[in-house]
């Protein structure tokens, strides 16, 4: 095999690659904010989430929440955890620390989870707590919500203070219990060992034509 046709057929199967997994993915964009919910921050409300529930495409790569307001600094970290229900169950993804600092007015905070894997058709949370973080100045945010349109979840709380471990061990105040939903988005992709769709397949027949092609041109 000649150096060109090994770049080139390695090229092509990373194009086609990549846009095989685009083709795939699916996100979950509930950002059309219409209020907000407050007060989130340090020391009561110390955790504020979303609940949602995972489709055919349960490997979770990345989510985002919102928060704005307030005149203080907050450290806080963003977490995906199982939901029963009625609260957390095993923590599946803790972020590094983040910070908000005032006048910053509406941020988004992204997160990325590698790849999570989840089970399609069962519920989980998304939440950012200040709750391991111990103590700082008295803050206030607000997350920003939404017309109450995704209908996997809901918004849910907890005012758990410092208490960190309440979070799978009690029952949170607001167990989906009819706020609506906070502004939130969410991307997935589906597990590597799942069938290619069609269209995916349709790619990589392509793929293996046009190697052949540079073959016979070498």
């Amino acid at each position: 095999m000649k150096p060109s046709y090994l770049k080139a057929s390695m090229l092509l199967c990373a194009v086609l690659g990549a846009f095989a997994a685009d083709a795939t993915a699916s996100v979950i964009d509930n950002t059309s904010i219409v209020s907000s919910i407050s007060p989130f921050g340090y020391p009561d409300t110390a955790t504020y989430g979303q609940t949602f529930t995972v489709g055919a495409d349960n490997v979770l790569n990345s989510f985002s929440m919102y928060l704005y307001g307030n005149n203080q600094s907050l450290d806080f970290r963003g977490y995906v955890a199982g939901w029963d229900g009625s609260k957390a169950t095993s923590i599946l993804y803790t972020s590094p620390t983040r910070s908000v600092t005032p006048g910053q007015g509406l941020m988004e905070f992204s997160f990325d989870t590698g790849s999570l894997s989840l089970t399609a058709g069962q519920k989980y949370v998304m939440f950012l707590s200040v709750s391991d973080l111990g103590t700082q100045e008295y803050s206030t945010y607000n997350m920003p919500a939404t017309n109450n349109s995704y209908a996997g979840g809901d918004f849910v709380y907890f005012n758990n203070g410092l208490d960190f471990g309440a979070l799978t061990t009690q029952a949170w105040e607001c167990r989906e219990c009819g706020f609506g939903d906070v502004a939130f988005k969410a991307a997935f992709s589906p597990s590597t060992g799942d069938v290619p769709e069609p269209a995916s397949l349709a790619l990589l027949g392509l793929g293996f034509a046009g190697m052949a092609a540079l073959r016979r041109k070498a």
